[in-house]
């Protein structure tokens, strides 16, 4: 009996032992993983501010057009500038390199930011996959509105139903705004009230042509200058804006679709990119600061399609053609057709100019 015990209590032992061990390489484990996700994030947030100050530099540095020595941009870099501006020109930035006269901007780039106040706080990112993405996020963590996003890079920016709308480096604005649930006056069909504000204000900057393809685009001429993704979640409605400033060369030709730019646009009168974000916020501001927004009058007056035959593809890939005419009251496109007249809602369809 004695001898049973003996031997129960050396197994009981070894037992907690393996235990005891197995606990600790879990807890170690889950320590060592803990430790690389900071010095994870540490190096990335470091390359971040790098990447910042660098940029920065080149804005104001190369802003003349003249070559300039690495060396003016490289303080403080600890001997990553050269990786660094060659990862800008990938992201789309006008750089010329040249071994012995240095760097330079094929032509001037403006900052997205001013230091004067705005009418909207905003906040500036280096590069983000989607301003609007990480405006959701951000409000999933607690951040209340109104409140504005901006980036210098958009690699992964949405479209209506899912397309991509990329930023090149300094070459466009990409901006999400967020508002409270409660600021919305639910009489307005968001989208149209936001495209009416901004086409005024461009406008009022000078482009006198701007003009709106339902339900969301921004255009000129028959092409797309800019695009509105509006996204409603519990903790805020995210407004997400892309316009093209400028595109670097080469750019255009990978978009699908006819496009344009405000230095396409505008030419010598081309604003620099801290004025457009102003004259944007000044607009959205009273939107954000919970007024209502008459739109349809100011959608009337802009609306690129009233009027023109245009061709409606169905969720299911029907399609048929019909005459454009104006928007009901709650935001759908009214098409003439011959039977009638019929009714599209921007979930539904997708709008283009009949061939």
């Amino acid at each position: 009996m004695a001898r049973a015990v003996r031997m129960a209590r050396r197994v009981t032992g070894s037992t907690v032992c393996l235990m005891w061990v197995l606990s600790w390489q879990r807890h170690a484990g889950d320590f060592l993983k803990s430790i690389m996700r900071l010095m994870s994030k540490h190096s990335c947030d470091r390359d971040a501010v790098l990447l910042t100050t660098l940029w920065d530099r080149v804005l104001h540095r190369l802003g003349d057009g003249h070559w300039h020595a690495r060396s003016a941009l490289s303080a403080g870099m600890g001997g990553a500038t050269g990786r660094m501006l060659r990862r800008f020109r990938h992201m789309g930035a006008p750089l010329r390199f040249d071994a012995a006269r240095g760097v330079r901007l094929e032509y001037p780039l403006t900052p997205l930011v001013s230091r004067r106040g705005l009418a909207i706080k905003a906040m500036r990112l280096f590069e983000i996959d989607s301003t609007n993405a990480e405006m959701l996020r951000r409000a999933s963590r607690g951040l209340r509105g109104p409140r504005a996003l901006l980036a210098e890079h958009q690699a992964r920016g949405r479209g209506r139903r899912g397309r991509g709308w990329a930023t090149p480096l300094g070459g466009g604005i990409a901006m999400s705004l967020l508002i409270p649930r409660e600021r919305i006056d639910r009489r307005m069909v968001v989208p149209l009230a936001v495209g009416v504000v901004l086409a005024r204000a461009l406008h009022r900057m000078g482009l006198k042509r701007v003009a709106l393809k339902w339900p969301n685009d921004l255009w000129v001429g028959g092409r797309k200058l800019g695009g509105i993704l509006v996204e409603a979640r519990a903790q805020g409605v995210v407004i997400g804006v892309g316009l093209n400033h400028r595109f670097p060369p080469g750019w255009r030709e990978t978009i699908g679709q006819p496009v344009t730019s405000l230095a396409d646009e505008m030419g010598a009168l081309l604003p620099p990119r801290a004025r457009v974000v102003r004259g944007m916020l000044e607009a959205l501001s009273p939107l954000a600061g919970g007024l209502a927004v008459e739109w349809r009058e100011g959608f009337a007056r802009f609306d690129a399609l009233a009027g023109r035959t245009i061709r409606v593809q169905e969720a299911s890939g029907a399609t048929w053609d019909g005459e454009a005419g104006g928007i009901r009251e709650d935001g759908a496109l009214r098409v003439r057709v011959a039977a009638g007249e019929r009714f599209c809602h921007a979930g539904d369809v997708s709008v283009r100019m009949s061939s």
